[in-house]
């Protein structure tokens, strides 16, 4: 290959980034681990539950406000002008300028029909300020994203993160119960966009082109159609758990599904460089295909093996980190993890899918997640309570082969390896943390979890580390060639 092959300075640029993306937003999501604990010792289930059911409110007006343009003007090969920008602009303005008013509107007869106090009304109201401040982001974010500048644009992350842990703990402390969340909500994303036009300022300005949107909005829609159908999925909890069962069962199952979402955490780090690299080399397949390959390899090891030391005492770690109060949701962690795997390989496909232009595939799909979780979780919470939501959420997972198999129509790459050997390397270290126990139960107390969590990890990675030792070898000569260059 060539100095001057494009494909190259593509490579270069995604291990630079990821590098970037790892160090700093490593940190961010440690910050947010930590105060998602400290956060649960101070605030009840409740609490957790008005702030879920409100927060999701608000994510729904934010998702229809972005009509999937920025996605669109990422996913074209050519860069867009300046003109281009302020048409996208100018319609997204719009767009929040009527979400916006219409989430004030409506904030009464929401709260109304969660059964919830005049508190939560302004408190939706609070957090429309954020609503409108996320739409100033859309433009520095999508040019950081089109230059590959992964580096830079987890600084904006990271700061909105930073700001939202630190103000809703001093909050919590302060004994401000849900509103802890909204206000650190609000000046969480007021500060990051201000530091993500700081790094790539840009002067906002209007315009309009209906053509020039028409032709974005064909692959903006679905794409964000997609988002809105995901978002749709896990509504599930907050709309149909939250007025069947309240705010308390909402708590125990956000709090699961948090914390089940830690393991995934630190491979989600690298979530936002899967569309836009994979958009890169859509046409160069043969560079593709390893780079997606060894992507979701990684995320399915990582994800897994860092959610099993805590899964397989999951009733002591609860106690001793969260605190007993949240021993209720402890069956629902066993069955949401059952997701962990297979969620972990379907991120990269979507992106697959999205780069190639099959938005509409990837619309399918996220629909298809949406309806059999809410086929499944509405008998289940109604006999089983809201352990019933980790039941449906161990059933949607049967769909997951069919969409792996429309994921390598659009390019040829193998994905159930992986799964196969991360269930061998986790059924070697659960044998292991068993067989321990059995020769001395007094592993289970005391500094004993510690020992057995480091057992489950070292008979974890020596497994899979065999069973995979090809595969990484030719990870690590690419990331350090790629380095080099």
């Amino acid at each position: 290959m060539t100095h001057g092959d494009p494909g190259t300075g593509i490579r270069r640029k995604v291990v630079v980034g990821a590098f970037a993306l790892l160090i700093r937003q490593g940190f961010v999501k440690a910050v947010q681990v930590a105060g998602g604990i400290v956060l649960a010792r101070l605030l009840t289930p409740a609490d957790f539950g008005v702030y879920a059911i409100v927060s999701f409110v608000v994510a729904f007006f934010t998702l229809v406000g972005g009509a999937g343009l920025g996605a669109a003007l990422i996913q074209q090969t050519g860069e867009p002008t300046d003109r281009v920008l302020r048409v996208v602009f100018t319609a997204q303005t719009l767009i929040l300028l009527v979400a916006s008013a219409a989430l004030l509107l409506l904030a009464p007869l929401l709260a109304d029909a969660y059964r919830l106090g005049e508190e939560t009304v302004w408190l939706m109201r609070l957090l429309v300020v954020g609503l409108f401040a996320s739409g100033l982001r859309t433009i520095p974010e999508l040019r950081l994203e089109r230059a590959l500048e992964f580096g830079r644009l987890s600084l904006a992350d990271a700061t909105q993160a930073v700001v939202f842990q630190v103000v809703a703990i001093m909050l919590a402390l302060n004994h401000l119960g849900p509103w802890s969340f909204g206000i650190a909500a609000v000046l969480g994303t007021v500060s990051g966009t201000i530091v993500a036009n700081v790094l790539a300022p840009w002067r906002p300005g209007l315009a309009w082109d209906g053509a020039l949107l028409r032709n974005l909005l064909r692959f903006g829609l679905p794409y964000q159609g997609a988002g809105l159908i995901s978002f749709f999925k896990e509504a599930v909890n907050p709309v149909f758990v939250g007025v069947i069962l309240g705010a308390v069962a909402v708590g125990y199952v956000n709090w699961a599904t948090l914390v089940i979402a830690y393991p995934v955490i630190f491979v989600a780090v690298l979530n936002r460089l899967y569309f836009p690299v994979f958009s890169r080399l859509q046409d160069r397949p043969e560079a593709l295909r390893p780079f997606a390959e060894a992507i979701i390899r990684w995320n399915v090891f990582v994800a897994v093996g860092v959610a099993l030391p805590y899964l397989l005492m999951a009733r002591y770690w609860t106690a001793t980190i969260f605190g007993e109060q949240w021993l209720p949701g402890v069956p629902l962690l066993f069955l949401c993890a059952l997701g962990i795997p297979l969620g972990a390989a379907a991120s990269p496909g979507l992106a697959i899918l999205n780069a190639f232009g099959r938005s509409g595939e990837a619309l399918f799909f996220t629909s298809l997640w949406m309806a059999t979780t809410w086929i499944f979780t509405v008998p289940a919470v109604m006999i089983l309570g809201y352990v019933g939501f980790g039941v449906a959420n161990a059933l949607v997972q049967l769909t997951n082969p069919w969409f792996f198999r429309r994921v390598q129509t659009a390019i040829s790459i193998s994905i159930w390896p992986s799964i196969w050997i991360v269930a061998l390397a986790s059924a070697v270290a659960a044998g292991a943390e068993l067989g321990l126990l059995s020769v001395d139960p007094r592993l289970g107390e005391g500094l004993g979890p510690l020992v057995l969590a480091a057992v489950v990890v070292a008979a974890y990675v020596a497994t899979w580390m065999l069973a995979s030792a090809g595969k990484v070898r030719e990870d690590v000569g690419a990331v350090r060639s790629a380095l080099r260059r």
